[in-house]
């Protein structure tokens, strides 16, 4: 891969961990500079593209009600909870093809078994 060369100023504090981590680390100051801008620019580049995802979300209202979330979070830890996860839309479609809350927390509970006991057997 090419490069090229870029100055940079760090104060004296910042410059002497540097040298320090260096040595520690038998790499070069350059080398370590690089890899962590590499990684920020990494990080921040997925930090916007989720920021911008987020905004195509929004106007494609794509999005839930923060009293959704709201009674969501409050729900859990309760035997209910998995239902307060559920748009209303979604419980709508279920009640309208005749699916109990029980019936689908059943199958919640074996579902969870199941990955519990395949987790065991790693």
């Amino acid at each position: 891969m090419s490069s090229s060369t870029l100055s940079i100023r760090l104060n004296t504090r910042t410059k002497a961990k540097l040298d320090a981590l260096a040595k520690a680390s038998r790499r070069s100051k350059s080398f370590l500079a690089a890899e962590a801008i590499e990684a920020f620019v990494a990080a921040e580049s997925r930090q916007l593209a989720e920021i911008e995802a987020g905004i195509k979300d929004l106007d494609a209202n794509r999005a839930v009600d923060q009293g959704e979330v709201r009674q969501w979070l409050q729900s859990w830890g309760k035997k209910r909870e998995l239902f307060g996860l559920l748009s209303s839309e979604i419980a709508r479609q279920l009640k309208k093809r005749g699916v109990t809350e029980d019936r689908v927390l059943a199958d919640f509970e074996a579902w969870r078994k199941r990955k519990r006991a395949a987790g065991r057997r790693r």
